[in-house]
């Protein structure tokens, strides 16, 4: 005890950390170098060669066995009796291409020309209607049926183009163009009466791999037709991602002619020679790495090799597929497996962790009396930096005086963050004492999406309204809206009043900021409706709350003075939001968001069109929406009748814009008989369409030029 006592605590744990630090790393650098030298004598002959391509091929084969599987089932499911029945393959057909995520089209053909398919076209312009006009945005399949015309021997060839739900957007019929069951993929699968994988072929300048195979047989074991289906060669590219075996490998599907038929990188395996499209060879591609390897398997006529190229080796390994007629092509870096091999890894752990033991034993005997109260007390101050009162961990109770102070100290400073936090966004707090960091005039731009809410008629509620009970009412209220924010990362900018300004984006970059704060306005909603109904039997108003979303750019920062100063926005979209806010009144609605919100949240929230206005003070037009429901809700009841209100509200609005205003009058009336609901936030625009059916305005812009806020 007299060597403790002449020595300071601090050189007592500096002293025995220092010499049990260089035990451990002296052991485990001699383990490691020992264990890395023999691993990258031993790779190239063992590893790779056993493991790394037999199992990346495996899972490669897993992928295309579940394929073939697929095509079995489907194929089986079909006889002679009812193998044409068209709503059945219709959605059959249509799921299969939901499931399989790769495919591009499942088809049907049989031999006296009736034909099915179902095809992704979502994206592809050479998809056009009857009239030769690009086909909606929200269209996804297509439906194509080639059958008999009854009691006739002609055949009619059907498109039905349908959305992601299924639900027939349009169809036309155009002159049967051949007959299907003369295609090689027919012909060459009934020969053959087995399923078979075709060559790659290049259709709109996208691969195709085709899997066909016979259905139906007939009693002289002559097939009824032929189902098949076609894969995008570049959707595969995330099977091979998944398979390959380390994060800088790449994978390469190749075909029997030496063709790159898909990567695991952004290989660009298509290639435009004049007029003529082809697919890249391995031994022909630009890319250097690639061809050293595809080279250098072709010269030494078997299935690895090792290779440089700008003075980084690399090793590479091919192996046919048990499923298709492909083979995998893996080349890796060395470096990936001599750093991340597992067992050398685990080995050095538990050399590490028996030589820490051993080591903190004897340290443990010395430091236990003067450590534990002040490692109590480093987890006391780590709690109070996160600013959360659920993770708070009380000091620790000492006879020695300097801890003991230290512990009350501690206490109220966890007083004094918790008050200060009330009064401040304690995330913005967080992330400066984080960042060590003292908080600044000034700002930056930054995109971010705001929204704010207020009461409706709230002054006059006030009026009404004893002071105390007002303020209680009101607590429970902003209670219960801050929650709903900040559930989905909205910070609260300020309270002002009954009203509430949220901001996404403003603290941290939120790439889902704009559905967040949709999700929060539709939260905040649904939020209300239920503590009404518990106010209801207690006499309690009811709040009915307006909500205005926008997104932009705005400079976030600090105002005020070196003193005292305030993270806050600054910008126009803060106005218009509030501006939006304020429109709810005048069209009855509770949530309107901006054009911005809509086609950025698009195909993630469904959306109806209000209307085009200018907002007080502001002579820039924006299309105004009210958000409906999310694209997820689609077990809803009322999803597709949203569905509906959607689109009749966008073909209504855009009649209006284009100066038909008898038809749009007409759209919007029947919008009403089936949507009463919405009575009010269409009747100004029925107004307008009204007086100007009788004379048509001077001028005309579409924009509705709001005279209050």
């Amino acid at each position: 005890m007299l060597f403790l006592k002449k020595k300071s605590f601090k050189m007592l744990i500096f002293a025995a950390f220092a010499c049990l630090t260089t035990v451990i790393l002296s052991i485990q650098l001699f383990y490691v170098m020992r264990a890395n030298n023999k691993l990258v004598e031993n790779f190239e002959t063992n590893y790779f060669a056993k493991v790394v391509i037999s199992d990346t091929s495996a899972l490669v084969d897993k992928f295309f066995e579940s394929i073939e599987s697929t095509v079995n089932i489907l194929s089986s499911n079909f006889s002679g009796s009812d193998i044409t029945k068209h709503e059945q393959l219709k959605f059959l057909f249509l799921n299969c291409l939901k499931e399989i995520k790769q495919s591009v089209s499942v088809a049907l053909s049989f031999k006296d020309g009736t034909f099915f398919e179902a095809k992704l076209i979502e994206g592809q312009t050479h998809f056009r209607d009857a009239d030769n006009g690009m086909l909606p945005n929200y269209v996804r399949f297509a439906f194509r049926s080639i059958e008999h015309i009854e009691n006739s021997k002609m055949l009619r060839d059907r498109w039905q183009y349908l959305s992601d739900d299924l639900i027939c957007v349009t169809m036309e019929e155009v002159p049967v163009a051949r007959n299907m069951s003369k295609s090689g993929w027919y012909i060459t699968a009934e020969l053959r009466k087995e399923a078979v994988w075709f060559d790659p072929i290049i259709q709109n300048k996208e691969i195709e791999i085709v899997l066909s195979r016979p259905v139906g047989y007939c009693n002289d074991a002559t097939a009824v037709g032929v189902i098949a289906v076609t894969l995008a060669a570049s959707k595969v590219n995330e099977i091979l991602k998944n398979a390959i075996p380390s994060e800088n490998s790449v994978a390469y599907l190749i075909s029997q002619k030496d063709e790159i038929i898909s990567s695991s990188s952004d290989f660009q395996n298509i290639q435009t020679d004049g007029r003529d499209v082809e697919i890249v060879q391995s031994t022909e591609s630009n890319d250097k790495i690639l061809t050293a390897a595809s080279r250098a398997l072709t010269k030494i006529g078997n299935g690895r090799t090792t290779f440089t190229v700008n003075g980084v080796g690399y090793i590479a390994a091919i192996q046919e597929l048990k499923t298709i007629p492909f083979s995998l092509l893996v080349i890796i870096p060395r470096d990936d497996f001599v750093s991340i091999v597992s067992k050398t890894n685990y080995n050095v752990m538990i050399v590490t962790i028996i030589i820490f033991i051993l080591s903190v034993i004897a340290i443990i005997l010395l430091a236990h009396r003067f450590s534990n109260p002040i490692r109590e007390l480093c987890m006391t101050a780590d709690s109070i930096s996160k600013f959360s009162n659920n993770e708070y961990i009380a000091p620790p109770k000492s006879e020695i005086a300097e801890i003991a102070k230290l512990s009350d100290d501690m206490d109220v400073l966890n007083m004094s963050r918790t008050i200060f936090a009330k009064y401040s966004p304690v995330e913005l707090i967080a992330k400066l004492v984080e960042q060590r960091k003292y908080p600044e005039i000034g700002g930056e731009t930054k995109k971010i999406t705001i929204l704010f809410t207020d009461i409706a008629n709230f002054s006059t509620l006030s009026e009404n309204l004893p002071a105390e009970y007002l303020i209680l009412h009101l607590s429970e209220y902003l209670e219960a809206l801050t929650d709903e924010l900040v559930k989905q990362h909205g910070t609260i900018d300020k309270y002002i009043g009954d009203a509430i300004m949220a901001v996404w984006g403003a603290q941290e970059p939120d790439h889902e900021q704009i559905v967040n704060a949709c999700n929060a306005a539709f939260n905040c909603q649904s939020r209300l409706r239920k503590l009404e109904k518990t106010w209801a039997p207690l006499g309690k108003p009811s709040l009915p709350t307006r909500i205005g979303i926008h997104t932009g750019q705005a400079i976030v920062g600090n105002v005020g003075s070196p003193n005292r100063m305030n993270f806050t926005t600054i910008g126009d979209i803060v106005n218009i939001a509030s501006r939006l806010e304020s429109a709810n009144k005048f069209y009855g609605t509770k949530i309107i968001v901006s054009e911005d919100i809509a086609n950025e949240a698009k195909g993630r929230i469904l959306f109806r069109i209000i209307d085009r206005i200018a907002v007080k003070g502001k002579n820039t037009a924006i299309n105004i929406y009210e958000p409906l429901c999310t694209t997820d809700d689609t077990d809803s009841e009322t999803y597709y009748k949203q569905i509906e209100l959607s689109a009749k509200s966008k073909e209504a609005f855009e009649l209006y814009q284009m100066q038909e205003f008898a038809r749009a009058l007409e759209r919007y009336e029947r919008i009403v008989q089936l949507f009463p609901n919405v009575l009010t936030s269409v009747e100004p625009v029925i107004k307008r369409c009204r007086s100007y059916v009788r004379e048509t305005p001077e001028n005309f812009d579409g924009v509705f030029y709001m005279d209050s806020k």
